[in-house]
């Protein structure tokens, strides 16, 4: 209640302050960054990661909302990414103080034909109209080395939901049929949408056969509260070079669906009118024209009714020090009609510490504040201790604090 009461007088000292900017954008919504830090744990064996959040809203409007946070340890391994179960930790008190982390039984990794097999990357919403928390992401099966297994349905888009009235996850359950429509299919940190009526846009991006480049492509979804099942499939946006495209995220703005991509050289942003079709994807650019420079990484939305924003990562000349340049972390605000990224508006939303901080995750928690989270990987690289910057194997979130409530978030 303390944390809300603060924010109240933050508005008030900033009033219904805006700024125009020189493009075709009216106006530019104004905000404040505080960084937090939940949890931070140092060890040889594993860096938190994927810490993603939803908030399940109070009872009443003068109340905070409870924040459950989803995240995983990345175990050291030479192979590639090795994840573990999932972890929950929670805070009522908007950052103040926080529990866990603590393991999460239904889903911790499970054996399959002697496998291990765990839940990655699992994205959860708050979806009102059931009012349950439905997290999407990807399940893979790894041998006793830590190794991807490559073999039909050996990844799969995958679901669990939590019941706030049981306090209890489900186990993780396929979207879709594993290994037969696609070889493989994933959907791990991806942003996805709710729509008033409750219907679920999941973008996804798919493997079409064995050492196939992967495509990326919306599932429209229904939801019922236990089951999530798939009712129509976008067209695939498919690129014939290097592994394709990946990790896909969507947001709605001013009547249109956006998607961003990922893929190994560069980053491309695409629209649709009904959120299954969309136009050629373009190569994401600032508004001088020169790429955007975010490769083989992920971008996420950050949405307000007054502005649409993307946070990225990108190579800046002097983080090379850092895997794939994934810090600091970056917000801008895009440019809707000509659909670049307006670089006057850039600001750091997670410093750079030299460790990457790649897999981040973006929800609204109320109508004043955003969080975007992120796990900072500590494993050394070109030399260089991970401690030598400042990083503490933390996971960190960034509170955007809106000085106009977000008319998206109810």
């Amino acid at each position: 209640m303390q944390r809300y009461n603060l924010r109240n007088v933050f508005l008030e000292v900033l009033g219904l302050a805006c700024f125009c900017a020189e493009s075709s954008i009216a106006q530019t919504p104004d905000y404040q960054i505080i960084v937090e830090t939940p949890y931070k744990e140092l060890s040889n064996e594993f860096s938190w990661s994927h810490p993603y959040l939803a908030a399940i809203p109070p009872a009443d409007h003068a109340g905070t909302p409870m924040v459950i946070m989803l995240a995983q340890k990345m175990l050291k391994n030479d192979a590639g990414d090795y994840y573990s179960g999932s972890y929950e930790l929670r805070t009522g008190d908007l950052s103040m103080t926080w529990s866990g982390p603590t393991a999460v039984p239904e889903l911790a990794w499970v054996k399959e034909d002697g496998y291990d097999m765990a839940l990655s990357g699992m994205v959860p919403n708050w979806h009102p109209q059931t009012a349950k928390i439905l997290a999407i992401g990807h399940c893979a099966m790894y041998d006793q080395t830590g190794t991807y297994i490559d073999r039909p349905g050996s990844q799969w888009v995958s679901y669990t939901v939590y019941d706030p009235q049981t306090g209890a996850w489900s186990r993780g359950q396929p979207l879709g049929q594993r290994g037969q429509d696609y070889f493989g299919t994933a959907a791990s940190c991806d942003q996805w949408l709710i729509e008033p009526d409750g219907t679920v846009l999941a973008p996804v991006y798919v493997q079409p056969s064995q050492g196939a480049r992967w495509a990326v492509a919306v599932w429209k979804c229904a939801f019922d509260g236990k089951s999530l099942s798939v009712v129509a499939r976008g067209d695939l946006i498919a690129r014939d070079r290097l592994r394709g495209m990946h990790e896909p995220s969507i947001t709605k703005f001013r009547g249109l669906y956006w998607l961003t991509i990922r893929a190994n050289d560069t980053a491309f942003v695409a629209t649709s009118r009904d959120g299954l079709h969309f136009e050629p994807p373009i190569e994401w650019k600032f508004d001088d024209g020169q790429p955007l420079g975010s490769q083989n990484t992920q971008q996420h939305w950050i949405t307000h009714h007054e502005g649409l924003f993307l946070a990225y990562t990108r190579k800046t000349g002097d983080n090379d020090d850092v895997f794939r340049n994934r810090a600091p972390l970056f917000i801008a605000q895009v440019d809707p009609d000509e659909r670049v990224v307006l670089r006057s508006t850039e600001r750091i939303l997670l410093p750079n510490r030299g460790v990457p901080l790649g897999n981040f995750g973006v929800n609204h928690v109320t109508p004043y504040e955003t969080w975007v989270s992120a796990g900072e990987c500590m494993w050394p690289y070109h030399g260089k201790l991970p401690t030598d910057r400042g990083a503490e194997g933390a996971i960190l979130v960034a509170r955007i604090i809106w000085s106009n409530p977000n008319g998206d978030v109810p």
